[in-house]
């Protein structure tokens, strides 16, 4: 067998990517991927029940002001009949909270949705434009 070699492209350290070495240079986004157990559409956006740690679920509320405005903070991406379970994709920039891009099943028979109890008042958690996550 012969040997499979290689040659560093012009301005490169070895053909290697190098990453910035302070973080002034670091980019100021990165994202948090969260597996939903359980997503319930209420009037006012959806709440989303996801795993924490020790077994533990938590639960995000999604404005639906930040699905319907351009520009806004959310994003709904509906998936079809695959095998790909729903999550969410948090983004952060400077550390603090941008947008969310909500993955979610096209039909809403499957299993992840699910349905509130008539009367449930959920609207004083959707007034918030951030979005806390606990792990």
């Amino acid at each position: 067998m012969g040997s499979l070699g290689a040659q560093p492209a012009a301005g490169t350290s070895g053909g290697v990517q190098e990453y910035p070495k302070t973080p002034g240079q670091w980019s100021d986004m990165f994202y948090v991927n969260i597996p939903i157990v359980k997503i319930y559409p209420y009037s006012e956006g959806f709440m989303v029940l996801y795993q924490k740690s020790g077994a533990q679920l938590g639960r995000l509320y999604l404005p639906e002001r930040w699905f319907t405005s351009a520009g806004g903070k959310g994003e709904l991406i509906m998936l079809d009949n695959d095998t790909t379970w729903p999550y969410l994709v948090v983004f952060y920039k400077e550390g603090k909270f941008a947008h969310v891009r909500l993955y979610v099943k096209r039909s809403r028979t499957h299993q992840s949705w699910g349905i509130l109890p008539q009367g449930t008042n959920l609207s004083e958690y959707f007034k918030s434009d951030d979005l806390k996550i606990e792990f």
